[in-house]
């Protein structure tokens, strides 16, 4: 590992790290009770695992998910990718980080809700979950145009995206999480969980929902999203690219395809993770960054890879990932453990969950106030803006790449600055509003990304599957998920659907009725 692997991986982190990964453990270690290490990993294995895997998989693919999925069907995969790049784009997931941040930062400010005592954090609580008095539309116009305007600026060169998060505010970002949990351990050690009687806490059950609330957090899909970031920051940081010089390169178009390598055309791209994307796009033209203008001593990044930089592109991009995923899950078990023995009166604890509010939001604002008083108020607005401005700058630049890499006639800068203009506008929507309009898409999108993390998880690591087998899957699966979304009852009657894994008989049969429609028609 080098500075390079642990930027990146910080800026994965970062990009990851959104207001809902505060929340989630948080609850978590509250409710778990005495099985708190059970659940927390089962938390872990999913809500960090999954992710982890997602992304070393994509870098057995040039262009990520965007090749595995072309299998299946080109304008199916174009598609698909353009619908999980607009729901986790303008549509929903970035306007949720700047409601979100608004929500539980800045409102409990403007509605006088502070943290004191228990009581006084349940009307904090109560605030960050937007059960306060609303102030008016004005102060939240005015906060997320300074939110999107600092999000546009941050993501409008890729490739300073990279060092501007993950060497500079990620570190502000963990050094703010670490002191609120470092203190939180010291205040609270020696205490016994809160909630001591708690229904279906033994070790398996404890371990089941932890699992499960792993997997509900849907930060699978947030990967195929920044895959793209991740291979292209790696491709450019750690040179995988193999360097030749520009004599040597074959003459555009003819000598190319004799040698059958899609590169320097795919180095405009950008997105599409071939090639230089967040380099060219500084640059301003088709040529890889660092090039000088000098064409005759252009040391060129050629697109195509030997084995050996296939193998360091996987190697480097499973490093920063692990560097994201052990941060994470420190952050977790941190936060689960200090909520788990926070000295709130469980009838609070019930009151809040009964009231409909958000248990996460209550129990952090609690934990700042309880250690570091008044000053503990604005630690967790710093903490929180920080985790969703990270998250907003990292699908702000997904979203954009992904859609110059398609339509390059329009320009990166102008779909970073249309990306943002629309989350704003429905940012401003309200978090309520945001969220009842999404949800429903992405429970469709999200059994499908895990079926095609399963196809490519089994072809890389075990045998490949037919294209028949794929194409199956996926089709049956994202049947499935419709009429699941849609409330079909016979759905309703599917086995684990109460887990939101009905899809997943149906991934496994399809894979099988491929591999047996392939064998009858073999001769």
């Amino acid at each position: 590992m080098n500075r390079n692997t642990f930027v990146i991986g910080f800026m994965l982190f970062a990009i990851f790290f959104g207001a809902g990964n505060l929340i989630f453990p948080s609850a978590l270690g509250m409710e778990s009770g005495p099985g708190l290490w059970e659940a927390l990993l089962g938390f872990v294995l999913t809500g960090v695992g999954l992710p982890l895997l997602a992304i070393i998989v994509s870098a057995y693919y040039d262009d990520g998910y965007r090749t595995a999925l072309d299998r299946i069907h080109p304008w199916f995969s174009l598609a698909f990718l353009a619908i999980v790049y607009l729901t986790v784009g303008p549509f929903f997931a970035i306007p949720r980080t700047g409601a979100t941040s608004f929500e539980l930062a800045v409102l409990p400010f403007l509605t006088g809700g502070g943290a004191g005592d228990a009581a006084q954090a349940a009307a904090a609580g109560a605030a960050a979950a937007g059960d306060a008095g609303a102030p008016g539309q004005g102060p939240m116009l005015l906060f997320s145009l300074a939110y999107f305007g600092v999000a546009l600026w941050l993501s409008l060169n890729p490739s300073k995206m990279v060092e501007r998060i993950g060497a500079i505010l990620t570190p502000v970002l963990l050094v703010c999480i670490l002191l609120l949990i470092g203190k939180g351990v010291l205040w609270l050690h020696g205490r016994p969980p809160t909630l001591t009687q708690v229904e279906g806490t033994n070790g398996s059950i404890a371990f089941v929902n932890g699992f499960m609330g792993g997997y509900l957090t849907m930060d699978v899909l947030g990967s195929v999203a920044y895959a793209v970031i991740v291979l292209t920051a790696v491709r450019s940081k750690m040179g995988t690219a193999r360097k030749v010089p520009a004599a040597a390169l074959p003459d555009a178009g003819a000598g190319a395809a004799a040698d059958h390598t899609p590169a320097v055309p795919a180095m405009a791209g950008g997105a599409g993770g071939a090639g230089g994307g967040a380099g060219a796009k500084e640059t301003g033209n088709d040529l890889p960054a660092g090039h000088g203008g000098d064409e005759a001593s252009l040391v060129m990044s050629v697109a195509h890879h030997s084995a050996l930089s296939r193998r360091e592109l996987v190697v480097q991009a499973s490093l920063a990932g692990v560097v994201a995923a052990v941060s994470l899950a420190v952050i977790y078990v941190g936060l689960g453990w200090v909520s788990n023995r926070l000295p709130i009166d469980p009838s609070v604890v019930a009151g809040v969950k009964a009231s409909g509010k958000d248990l996460g939001s209550f129990l952090l604002n609690t934990a700042a106030y309880g250690t570091f008083g008044e000053f503990g108020r604005v630690l967790f607005g710093v903490i929180v803006t920080l985790a969703c401005l990270t998250t907003a700058v990292g699908l702000i630049t997904a979203t954009s790449e992904y859609f110059n890499d398609v339509w390059p006639r329009i320009s990166y800068r102008t779909y970073a600055i249309l990306c943002t203009l629309g989350s704003f506008v429905v940012a401003n929507q309200g978090l309520a509003a945001v969220i009842s309009k999404s949800v429903p898409v992405l429970l469709v999108l999200y059994p499908i990304v895990m079926t095609l993390l399963v196809l490519m998880l089994l072809e890389n690591f075990v045998w490949k599957p037919p294209v028949l087998s794929q194409r199956l899957a996926v089709g049956f699966v994202t049947a499935v998920s419709v009429l699941s979304v849609a409330g079909v009852e016979a759905v309703n009657r599917l086995p684990w659907k109460e887990y939101s894994l009905e899809w997943a008989p149906f991934a496994a049969l399809g894979i099988v009725l491929g591999l047996v429609g392939r064998r009858e028609r073999a001769p």
